[in-house]
């Protein structure tokens, strides 16, 4: 079902990812122009170090920056739990070029 939607930007997604959403955001991010998130805030529970690398791969092959990490070790219940907000390259780009006063000082950084 994920092949028919067309391409779109969502502004910001938010998510615990446990259970079926690894799944649902793997789809996504393994086709990174099916849908473009601007900003990802993720919630990741669990050790699964295999899972969490690959998610990582994912994420860096499409292009997301890491902008905050918040360890949540008073929101979780005793349970391992981080957060992590994410920002597209390609956004943060687009935004500091039309927002800033000097935009050619992120000219190198459209080349990454």
């Amino acid at each position: 079902r994920l092949q028919a939607l067309p391409p779109r930007t969502v502004t910001l997604l938010n998510a615990d990812v446990a259970g079926p959403v690894w799944g649902l955001l793997e789809a996504f991010l393994l086709k990174c122009t099916s849908a473009f998130f601007q900003h990802l805030n993720l919630n990741l529970h669990g050790t699964e170090c295999s899972a969490y690398k690959r998610l990582f791969d994912l994420l860096d092959r499409c292009g997301y920056l890491i902008a905050f990490k918040d360890s949540m070790t008073q929101s979780c219940s005793g349970h391992t739990c981080v957060g992590y907000t994410l920002v597209s390259r390609a956004h943060a780009l687009e935004d500091f070029t039309t927002a800033h006063p000097c935009p050619q000082a992120a000219s190198g950084l459209a080349s990454k």
